[in-house]
């Protein structure tokens, strides 16, 4: 993939991320903050390349390992709740973390959010790769990260609902990006950043070909009205019909 060129030069890279919550990747922090070493719209191409969010965080491994910063800080005097990385709202946490491993630093950041890191498909990935022991005996915390936990932070809707049930409905459902209709200015700002160009602007509102999208929010987080939302829906019918037979067979099962 193509990586701006100040990489290989510099003696050392410093990364100075945002504490915020991520409609697609449950949070934003140290590992993903080097995505910004891909330049402009070859972001998008890999939203393309990689829909699924284990494969993304994946490729953002891969990233933020080949850029290696030496030092991460992280900025959460002010964070972001919500629907972030870019409609959210902000909060007061009054804490800034520094590590010399990103991927540690992001384990500890969800922690003080509340936020499970096993949610976060970053952290999932780094484990699997042992770059972090699962039980994460691995990290030293320098100061009491209950002093500074919030207990309701509030995350990205679309991670509230992994598991609907003990039998996982939640896997029938989508993730999709939603136009608030009275909100939207037709700037065409989502038109433009939409990777697979499926967002089209109609009587100067945006209007999406739900056919051709691939839920990276990536119109989400630009928008600059906050007129993109995140919802969840059933599946194709296609994927409807295969969760009106897994309730069938369960109840076959039942009885």
């Amino acid at each position: 993939m193509k990586i701006c060129s100040y990489i290989k030069d510099a003696d050392h890279i410093i990364s100075v991320s945002k504490m915020k919550t991520h409609s697609l990747m449950a949070f934003t922090g140290a590992v993903k903050n080097m995505f910004g070493v891909v330049p402009g719209l070859s972001k998008a191409n890999l939203h393309v390349q990689y829909p699924n969010m284990l494969d993304f965080g994946d490729m953002l491994l891969d990233v933020c390992n080949f850029a290696n910063p030496t030092l991460s800080f992280m900025d959460g005097i002010v964070a972001m709740e919500g629907e972030g990385p870019g409609s959210g709202d902000p909060v007061s946490m009054n804490v800034i973390l520094t590590s010399q491993s990103p991927h540690h630093i992001d384990v500890v950041a969800s922690k003080i959010i509340n936020l499970d890191p096993l949610k976060v498909p970053t952290i999932v990935k780094s484990i699997e790769r042992n770059i972090i022991k699962e039980d994460f005996s691995d990290i030293e915390v320098i100061g009491n990260i209950d002093d500074f936990k919030k207990h309701n932070f509030v995350k990205a809707k679309t991670n509230d609902i992994d598991n609907v049930s003990k039998f996982n409905l939640g896997k029938y459902f989508k993730r999709y990006p939603k136009i608030i209709t009275k909100s939207c200015i037709g700037c065409k700002i989502c038109a433009d950043i939409c990777p697979v160009k499926t967002i089209d602007i109609v009587d100067k509102k945006a209007v999406i070909n739900f056919e051709n999208c691939i839920s990276c929010f990536c119109c989400h987080e630009f928008c600059p009205e906050k007129a993109i939302t995140v919802k969840r829906r059933l599946l194709s019918p296609s994927g409807c019909h295969h969760l009106f037979c897994f309730v069938l067979k369960t109840r076959c099962f039942l009885h």
